[in-house]
């Protein structure tokens, strides 16, 4: 059995416990009784109830009788995070222009705990586009995206990584290390079929002052997988990847804290 280690003296745990009633919504439940929110978020359901009056108290909720739904009110909170790291002026120049020189999709992301989570966005002028908003969240083991941002754990982090949240085949996992490895090695990784059939895409970890991993891009079709095609975009993502890294360090200050980000990863994986 896992050790289950008791949180310091400072956390606040009505604050995680809020958070928690927050992202117990989803696309697929948009509305939700304190049952169910008990149910997605491991609170009773008084607990939950009481923390889903206080958020519609403060805007974050609505409610539609005994259920609920979330406000825009709560964009603010990843409104803070974007705005604070200057998305529009830093990173959204660089992606449309990737966008428009590949004709695909271009994206940047950061980990989140075990999921890819989706900043910014270009999208390609294709008919078939590969639909992942900004706001949107993948798991990192099945997408190009979430292997250069895996590339920058340690051996010991990655293995723990995938030991406690990819459940699939001996030979899949090893396909997994295998592209974090050159995503870590070469700078990039390509992969097609993973998270959904005909989707195949180059990734590219962005480095901050220190060498940690603070992101990632990635130039992603679907459609018919043309595994040439999306490797002759290599040098133009590497390119893009170097140049949006010395753009976002300029800038980086507490926004990525490389050191302290990857101590609390590895006592969390």
């Amino acid at each position: 059995m896992e050790k289950v280690e008791k949180p310091p003296s400072w956390f606040s745990e009505s604050l995680a416990r809020g958070l928690l009633v927050i992202r117990a919504f989803d696309a697929d439940a948009p509305l939700l009784r304190a049952t169910d929110v008990a149910k997605r978020s491991g609170l009773n359901r008084a607990a939950a109830r009481r923390y889903m009056l206080t958020l519609q108290s403060l805007g974050y909720l609505g409610s539609d009788g005994d259920r609920f739904y979330l406000q825009p009110k709560v964009l603010d909170l990843g409104f803070a995070f974007i705005s604070s790291m200057q998305i529009d002026r830093l990173v959204q120049p660089f992606l449309n222009e990737l966008s428009a020189r590949t004709g695909e999709s271009a994206s940047f992301a950061v980990l989140d705990n075990d999921e890819v989570l989706f900043v910014a966005r270009a999208s390609s002028e294709r008919i078939l586009q590969i639909v992942v908003g900004v706001g949107g969240r993948v798991p990192a083991h099945a997408t190009a995206l979430g292997h250069a941002l895996l590339s920058g754990l340690s051996e010991l982090q990655l293995d723990r990584y995938l030991r406690k949240y990819v459940k699939q085949p001996d030979e899949r996992v090893r396909d997994i290390t295998v592209s974090v490895g050159k995503a870590r090695k070469q700078g990039w990784t390509l992969v097609a079929n993973l998270l959904t059939d005909g989707i195949v895409a180059v990734a590219a970890p962005i480095h901050g002052r220190n060498g940690d991993v603070i992101g990632a891009i990635n130039v992603a079709s679907y459609g018919a997988v043309n595994l040439r095609a999306m490797k002759a975009h290599v040098p133009l993502l590497l390119d893009t990847a170097s140049n949006l890294g010395r753009a976002l360090q300029s800038v980086e200050r507490g926004h990525f804290r490389g050191e302290d980000r990857n101590d609390r990863r590895a006592g969390s994986l």
